[in-house]
């Protein structure tokens, strides 16, 4: 193969990495303007993981995550060979759920889909 269809491959795999990806996972990190002290994860869009962050306790913006595991999920981010929780094998699938989403990720097929639906707010 040549140069430029490697290239214009690299670019689809990338589009398609990026749509995956949730909104909140947009944001650069933010530990809001509060004076807390609260480990936290953000997504680096920059390097396509999840790193911990002190978060304020207020402010901000929606690039917060209680758990890493969480943040990869959402994120479609890189795990680390620490990230042991991705690696499951007694159940088939993961749920992630925010405040107004919520994310089915499959773990049986090899291209994982994302499912979305809003949840009702009463």
């Amino acid at each position: 193969m040549n140069l430029l269809h490697h290239i214009i491959l690299f670019l689809i795999g990338l589009g398609t990495s990026v749509a995956l990806r949730h909104e909140r996972c947009s944001f650069i990190a933010n530990p809001g303007p509060c004076k807390g002290n609260f480990e936290m994860f953000a997504y680096d869009l920059e390097n396509n993981v999840c790193v911990e962050f002190i978060y304020g306790g207020c402010g901000g913006n929606p690039n917060r995550f209680q758990t890493k595991e969480e943040c990869i999920l959402l994120c479609n981010a890189l795990a680390d060979e620490d990230d042991y929780f991705l690696v499951n094998t007694d159940k088939n699938e993961q749920q992630i759920t925010d405040d107004t989403t919520s994310f089915n990720i499959s773990t049986l097929s090899e291209s994982s889909e994302i499912n979305t639906k809003r949840e009702n707010i009463n």
